[in-house]
């Protein structure tokens, strides 16, 4: 006897240029954030979106602090900076569904942090 069929629930397609990041459909052409429920949030940070686009662009790939530090717009040189850290928590709050046990931007120790995508539903 062959396998049953048993549907799914139906895939959500997203607008062209929509990326998921976590909890969130980022649409960066328009600047936009939205839940997945398609309610609009408070516009990302210049530096969210540099940090977020950047871990997009590399997933899995562990990030130093200075390669971090290096998309801050006007950071100073200060060897102890820990404003990095402070963004990175403001995005993972956003994006995360337990910011305190963080599954998608997760810290690699002694090496940086890393955005590990979450798997395709479905």
């Amino acid at each position: 006897m062959p396998p049953r069929f048993v549907p799914g629930p139906p895939r959500r397609v997203l607008p062209p240029g929509t990326v998921r990041l976590g909890r969130l459909l980022d649409e960066p052409r328009n600047g936009r954030l939205r839940d997945l429920e398609g309610r609009e949030l408070q516009r990302p940070t210049v530096t969210e979106r540099d940090l977020s686009g950047a871990l997009l662009a590399r997933p899995d790939g562990v990030f130093s602090r200075d390669e971090l530090l290096g998309l801050v717009p006007g950071r100073g040189e200060e060897p102890f900076d820990r404003s990095i850290d402070k963004r990175i928590t403001r995005l993972r709050r956003k994006i995360e569904a337990d910011p305190s046990h963080p599954a998608l931007i997760r810290t690699v120790r002694g090496g940086g942090c890393l955005y590990r995508p979450e798997e395709p539903e479905g």
